[in-house]
C-alpha cells in the first residue's frame, strides 16, 4: 500500500501525518524540526514564507494569520467584520474577501484566501515530499462540522492546486475517534464520545455515538473564544507589571503592544511544560529593556476568568444531545491549547471517565485523518470528498417462520447470513423498520435446513437467497419497501 496523508489546517497551526505500509502513523516535522506548523504566511514581492517562527514588527503588516476562517462561505457578517478588525493585513469584502499586502514605494499585493490556503497546502505538501521522495500525495483532510459542500470544495481545490490528491475530506470530531482507534475493537462497544478541541480562536465540543464501529454526531456546539483570550490575558499582565515598574504605559505604542504578545506566546507555550519562565524584551517601551517571569500559579490564576467561557460548549453540546456528564464514555482533547494543565484538567473535571490525551492535543485530528487515508486506500474505496455514503440508519427486524433476526445499523450493501430450520414447504418471512412493513414468502420443495442469505440494497430492497442443503435447490425472494 502506497504512503498516504492524512492533513489538519487550523487558523493558528497545520499538521500533517503519514500512514505507513507498516500500518502506522507518524506526525512528520518542517524543516525546522517542528511537527507542527504554524498558518502564518508573510507575503511581499520578494518572498511567500509560510509558517515563520518569528515575525519582526516590520513585517507584522503583511502576514496574514486566521486564513481558514475566511475560506468559510457561510461566514456572517459580523464575524467578518470581527476578522477585518482584528487583522494586521487590510481586508477587503468588495467582490470577494481580498487582502491588501502594502509595502513602500511597491505595487500593492492582492491576494484571495484560497489562494494563501494553497500556499499552506503547498508547505505541507513539500513536507510530505520529503518524507517519502514521491511526488504523487494522496490525503485525507479534516474539516469543521459547520462547513457546507461549497466550502468543502474549495477546500479540496485549494489542496488538488497545491499538488494533492484528496481521497476524502472527514469532519474534525469523528478524526480525533479515529487517531485513538474508538470503534475498531473486536467486540463492537457502544458509547457516548465527547471531543473538545480547544484552538486559537475558538473552542468546540461534540458528542458522537458509537454504536457497532459506526460514528453520529449527535450535536456540535462552537464558541468564538480561543487560545488567543489567554495570550491576551497574560499579555495584559506583562504590560501591568511593566508599567508599574517603569511608570510607562506600553499601550500606546503599537510596537510595544506587539512586543509584548509575542512574549506573551512564547511564556504560555513555555509554561505548558515547565513551572516557571523567564524573557526578556529588548526595548519593551520608550527605549526601556523588561525582564519578566511568570510561574505557573501566577498564570493559572490569570486564566481562571476564562474557563467558564472555554467550558459553555461542553454544557450547550450535551443539552443538545439531551444527555448528561455521566453518560459520556470517554473524552478526547484536541488543539494545542490543552497542552496547558490547567485547562485540561478543568476539562475533564465535568466528567468521572477516561480523558485521552496521550496523542499531542495539536497531532490528534492529522493522525485521525492519517488513519482515515489508511482505511480508504486499503479497502480500495473510492469516494467524491463529499459523496455521502448510504448508511442503514435504525435496525430492520425480521421474522423468518419462527426464527427472529434483527440488521443492524451498517453501510448499505449490508449483508447477514444464517440458518434456519424448514419443517414446512412455505417460509413466511417479514421485516419491519419502524412503521415500514414488508412481507414474502419461499415455496420450498424438500423441508429440510436452509442457508439464508440477507442483503439490503440502496434501492429499497431486501434481496433473500435461500439454499436447501438437503435438495441443493436455490430460492430466491424479495421484500420491496424503502428502508431508511
Amino acid at each position: 500500500m502506497a504512503n498516504t496523508f492524512g492533513l489538519y489546517v487550523g487558523n493558528s497551526t497545520a499538521s500533517i501525518a503519514i500512514f505507513k505500509e507498516e500500518r502506522k502513523v507518524e506526525v512528520l516535522a518542517n524543516e525546522a524540526g517542528d511537527r507542527v506548523t504554524p498558518t502564518v504566511v508573510t507575503l511581499s514581492h520578494e518572498e511567500k514564507v509560510v509558517g515563520p517562527t518569528s515575525v519582526s514588527f516590520s513585517k507584522a503588516f503583511c502576514t496574514v494569520t486566521n486564513n481558514k476562517k475566511l475560506l468559510d462561505t457561510t461566514l456572517k457578517l459580523e464575524d467578518l467584520e470581527q476578522c477585518i478588525e482584528q487583522s494586521s493585513v487590510p481586508i477587503s469584502k468588495e467582490n470577494g474577501i481580498t487582502y491588501t499586502i502594502s509595502e513602500t514605494d511597491q505595487k500593492p499585493l492582492l491576494y484571495t484566501p484560497v489562494q494563501v490556503a494553497v500556499l499552506i497546502f503547498k508547505k505541507l505538501y513539500n513536507i510530505g515530499v520529503g518524507a517519502c521522495g514521491e511526488k504523487s500525495l494522496s490525503c485525507v483532510i479534516c474539516a469543521p462540522h459547520s462547513w457546507n459542500d461549497d466550502t468543502k470544495v474549495i477546500l479540496q481545490e485549494a489542496a488538488e492546486e497545491a499538488g494533492w490528491k484528496v481521497l476524502q475530506i472527514i469532519n474534525e470530531a469523528p478524526a480525533a475517534l479515529l487517531a485513538y482507534h474508538i470503534g475498531f475493537e473486536k467486540v463492537p462497544q457502544e458509547m457516548n464520545v465527547l471531543v473538545y478541541r480547544l484552538g486559537g480562536i475558538s473552542c468546540e465540543a461534540s458528542v458522537i455515538k458509537v454504536e457497532s464501529g459506526f460514528y453520529s454526531i449527535l450535536s456540535s456546539f462552537e464558541s468564538q473564544t480561543g487560545g488567543q483570550a489567554m495570550v491576551t490575558a497574560l499579555r495584559d499582565h506583562l504590560v501591568e507589571e511593566f508599567a508599574r515598574k517603569y511608570y510607562l504605559d506600553p499601550t500606546e505604542s503599537r510596537k510595544s503592544m506587539w512586543k509584548f504578545r509575542v512574549a506573551a506566546q512564547s511564556m504560555l507555550h513555555t509554561l505548558s511544560t515547565v513551572p516557571m519562565c523567564s524573557r526578556f524584551i529588548e526595548s519593551a517601551c520608550e527605549g526601556v529593556d523588561f525582564n519578566v517571569s511568570v510561574s505557573v500559579a501566577r498564570l493559572n490564576s490569570l486564566l481562571s476568568p476564562l474557563l467558564p467561557v472555554f467550558s459553555q460548549p461542553i454544557h450547550k453540546a450535551l443539552e443538545a444531545a439531551n444527555l448528561q456528564a455521566s453518560d459520556i464514555s470517554k473524552i478526547i482533547l484536541c488543539g494545542g491549547c490543552l497542552k496547558i494543565p490547567k485547562i485540561r484538567s478543568h476539562v475533564s473535571s465535568f466528567f468521572d471517565c477516561e480523558a485521552l490525551c496521550s496523542i499531542p492535543p495539536d497531532e490528534v485530528l492529522a493522525c485521525g485523518a492519517a488513519e482515515q487515508a489508511g482505511l480508504v486506500c486499503n479497502l480500495g474505496i473510492s469516494l467524491k470528498s463529499s459523496e455521502k455514503i448510504p448508511f442503514l440508519s435504525s435496525p430492520i427486524t425480521m421474522k423468518l417462520n419462527n426464527e427472529e433476526i434483527i440488521l443492524e445499523k451498517n453501510v448499505i450493501p449490508s449483508f447477514k447470513q444464517l440458518n434456519i430450520q424448514a419443517d414446512e414447504e412455505v417460509v413466511n418471512i417479514s421485516a419491519n423498520q419502524g412503521s415500514l412493513e414488508g412481507k414474502t414468502k419461499l415455496d420450498i420443495d424438500v423441508p429440510s435446513e436452509l442457508k439464508v442469505n440477507l442483503k439490503v440494497t440502496s434501492q429499497g430492497e431486501i434481496l433473500i437467497e435461500a439454499l436447501n442443503k438437503t435438495s441443493k435447490e436455490s430460492i430466491k425472494g424479495f421484500i420491496d419497501f424503502h428502508v431508511d
